[in-house]
């Protein structure tokens, strides 16, 4: 028989009995929000003030504290971010303390009010105690950004985005820790259940992003969008690819906020696990408190989810560690030894938090023996390129286009939207192609040795491959310099290659500015600041219309002078090496004309 006790009374009654958790977060999120918006931020009256600014200097000043602002309020700031996470965790392991407690739980045990009502009424209680100090912080904030004549209306549409998303996070956070104090019966395997599992997504995304970076010699490091979820699965990793773009978002205008991917599988996490919370308050044994793991079923399945990643780490530090200290004969000897040391002393831990036995520290031997074949089989994997890897070379026939390059832009926003010059080279490569690729390709993979590259000299490249199937492999080789060069005539003849490394020649002049100094190879820089608006801009077209008319040979022929370029809208960087030598005649010639130059 249960009571029928309403949910207002035990919600107010737990709220008045945990107020020292709502104090807490009232003063954390004070320090995050308007303590925050005091201290770091100028007023309006501050910057006009100071006297070495011009009007307009004055306006990009507080154009820029109200970007920064904005961001703030939509949770684009590290310290909301940490607020919110630790006030969630801290919810969860202190509102739930009373399942590690034997005579709480018979206590609860022996009242009319079924548990599930009980686990519901607390956590919307600790919701409440979350969500009423940080409105009333957000708004605090709100008044300091009014105060200081920095507030606008994008930063209060921005709070209300901000809030909606922080709720979300909090209640998917909230119920991880849930689950782990759930499955536990002690208040640190609880903890430790909660990193657990905010860690493992982002542990096994660490190893797979780096395992073939270290024993595959061709394999480019670039992120897999696949992966990616493993990474989001955890709501804290989640949460925080969720901040870092609404920083870049909030910060820089013109830019779309992107943030589906990572609140989906965050959903998907957030629903598995009020799930798992519901049917574990139901069936846990209430003998289960104050054992590390209230359910013994689950003990050899967390041991090998933690064992899987943890000895694949530790085999990767140890194999850091050999090449640190500068082995004479490289090999991966030392990789194999830190898998083998992790897994027993990781194993051994495990099991004395488990049962505080000596006796069982080699307890749970089927799930162990598993995760040690996995772990193996991984290592096996990747160390000795089961796959070859390596010794891929695709077949003429296998092959529409081919082309081949040495450096990568990962700052440049191309016309099609691409990021980078590798993902805009990919987005057209049905336009571009080189013939001499695949005969470059096979001189380096003979070249590659068991312990690297038999080649003295050379040059690091990219390849990528366009597939009959459409699809695209990318690798890393080290070619000859006399392979490449020819390479580059091929491709550098093909408009659209030139402009993937030079991106300034997809940009009108009077868009472009160039930074006030040029630089002189061995020498002091140049200042440009004599030259007027209207000779940069003409500058710069007599610059485009050379770097892109002259040959490979012409442009790589020494270097002379170098200059920087920028966005005139934004300030950003246009990437490249913008060099100038002895064939860039006219743009020489403008410059000595000018007396930027010496004649």
């Amino acid at each position: 028989m249960t009571s029928r006790v309403s949910w207002y009374k035990m919600v107010t009654n737990v709220m008045k009995r945990r107020l020292w958790y709502g104090a807490i977060a009232a003063l954390t999120f004070f320090l995050a929000y308007p303590l925050n918006a005091m201290v770091q931020f100028a007023s309006k009256s501050e910057i006009e003030n100071i006297q070495y600014y011009n009007a307009e200097e004055i306006q990009y000043q507080l154009h820029n504290v109200c970007l920064r602002f904005q961001s703030l309020m939509a949770g684009g700031e590290v310290l909301p971010y940490i607020a919110v996470l630790g006030v969630a965790l801290l919810g969860a392991w202190s509102g739930l303390y009373w399942l590690h407690s034997k005579k709480k739980m018979d206590l609860i045990g022996s009242l009319p009010v079924r548990r599930e009502k009980i686990f519901l009424a607390e956590s919307i209680s600790t919701l409440l105690l979350f969500f009423i100090p940080y409105l009333v912080n957000v708004l605090l904030a709100l008044v300091v950004g009014a105060s200081k004549e920095i507030l606008t209306g994008t930063a209060v549409r921005n709070t209300f985005l901000g809030m909606g998303i922080h709720l979300f996070f909090y209640v998917v956070l909230y119920l991880t820790a849930a689950a782990a104090m759930l499955l536990t019966g002690k208040i640190l395997t609880g903890i430790l259940g909660t990193l657990v599992f905010l860690a493992i997504g982002p542990a096994i995304y660490g190893l797979y992003y780096t395992l073939p970076q270290v024993f595959w010699k061709t394999y480019i490091s670039t992120e897999v969008d696949w992966m990616n979820v493993l990474l989001d699965l955890s709501p804290a990793a989640g949460f925080l690819s969720v901040y870092n773009r609404i920083s870049y978002w909030a910060s820089v205008e013109g830019v779309e906020l992107n943030i589906t991917a990572p609140m989906v599988t965050v959903l998907i996490t957030g629903i598995v696990m009020g799930i798992l919370c519901f049917w574990l308050v139901k069936k846990r044994p209430s003998e289960g408190a104050e054992s590390s793991m209230a359910f013994p079923a689950t003990e050899g399945v967390i041991k090998a989810i933690i064992l899987y990643p943890l000895s694949l780490a530790g085999g990767l530090f140890f194999q850091a560690l050999g090449d640190f200290r500068g082995n004479v004969t490289p090999g991966t000897g030392w990789f194999w030894f830190g898998i083998v040391f992790t897994l027993l002393l990781g194993s051994i831990i495990i099991e004395v938090i488990y049962h505080f036995d000596r006796k069982m520290i080699f307890a749970h031997k089927k799930a162990t023996s598993i995760c040690t074949l996995a772990v193996l089989a991984t290592a096996a994997f990747f160390d000795f390129d089961l796959i070859g890897y390596d010794r891929w070379i695709p077949e003429q026939e296998e092959v529409t286009n081919a082309i081949v390059f040495d450096w990568i832009s990962y700052s440049n926003d191309y016309p099609d939207g691409s990021k980078n010059s590798q993902e805009y080279l990919k987005n057209h490569m049905e336009e571009l192609n080189s013939d001499s690729v695949l005969e470059m390709v096979r001189e380096a993979v003979e070249n590659l040795g068991p312990d690297g590259w038999q080649m003295d000299g050379g040059t690091s490249v990219t390849a990528l491959f366009r597939m009959k199937d459409g699809k695209i492999k990318a690798r890393n080789y080290v070619v000859s310099e006399e392979m490449f060069a020819q390479s580059q005539r091929e491709l550098y003849e093909q408009k659209l290659y030139r402009e993937t490394l030079y991106p300034l020649l997809l940009t009108e002049p009077e868009n472009v500015r160039i930074n006030d100094t040029m630089y002189e190879w061995g020498n002091d820089d140049i200042s440009l600041l004599g030259l007027t608006g209207e000779e940069q801009t003409r500058l710069i077209a007599i610059y485009q219309e050379e770097l892109g008319s002259l040959s490979y040979d012409e442009i790589v022929d020494g270097n002379l002078y170098g200059m920087h370029f920028r966005y005139r809208e934004n300030e950003r960087y246009i990437s490249g090496d913008y060099q100038l030598n002895e064939h860039f005649v006219k743009t020489i010639k403008f410059l000595t004309e000018k007396g930027v130059l010496k004649g």
